[in-house]
């Protein structure tokens, strides 16, 4: 990448709008390759512009604190940056807590017909394991997945929302939607049955 020429980022830095978008058409590819490394968290094509968009602020930002004195590109100091920027973003959502309610109602199919709250499907305790211990075992599971499985999840199984509108909200096809719903069932599975044999 051709890196932008020292007196142009000052420019930019003094306030000079020709300059700002000089090193923006510049830098506008990287800051999109910077947002596909988080395509893990940023799944969706609305989730990617968002992200787009925050990697625009910080790049407003690393324009006006970029010092070349010290040595670095700015393209190294704007990957750094935005970078770090997502990193915090995504540590911020995995220590977000799914709680899940007792008297949350959850739909059995598809046309939400038969409407059961969590503490009807847990029922009495039985054997020893309490229900809030099950509830604490269930929202475990869920906070072991990623925020797109998360989403797919409380869609599909919890909510009965439909194989062919997921396909429509992620952009891929049904078999590609079935996969993942199968991860997702083989990851839940796996947790629950620690949960079981503890």
């Amino acid at each position: 990448m051709l890196e932008c020429n020292r007196f142009i980022i000052k420019a930019a830095q003094l306030g000079n709008k020709d300059a700002v978008q000089i090193v923006y058409d510049m830098y506008e590819k990287q800051i999109w390759s910077i947002v596909r490394k988080f395509s893990n968290y940023f799944s969706t094509p609305e989730l990617r512009e968002e992200a787009f968009a925050e990697g625009c602020e910080v790049f407003a930002k690393a324009i006006k604190k970029y010092d070349w004195k010290k040595g670095n590109n700015f393209s190294t100091y704007l990957e750094r940056a935005i970078t770090n920027h997502f990193i915090r973003f995504v540590q911020k959502k995995q220590k977000e807590i799914i709680t899940i309610s007792m008297d949350e109602y959850l739909y059995i199919n598809q046309k939400g017909d038969k409407n059961l709250s969590l503490e009807d499907v847990i029922g009495e305790e039985e054997q020893g394991v309490s229900k809030v211990e099950l509830k604490d075992a269930i929202t475990r599971a869920l906070n072991k997945l990623d925020d797109k499985e998360r989403d797919l999840t409380i869609s599909y199984f919890l909510n009965g929302t439909p194989q062919t509108i997921l396909c429509k909200k992620y952009n891929v096809s049904n078999a590609t939607i079935s996969r993942w719903l199968d991860r997702i069932r083989v990851k839940l599975q796996r947790e629950l049955a620690v949960f079981a044999n503890s």
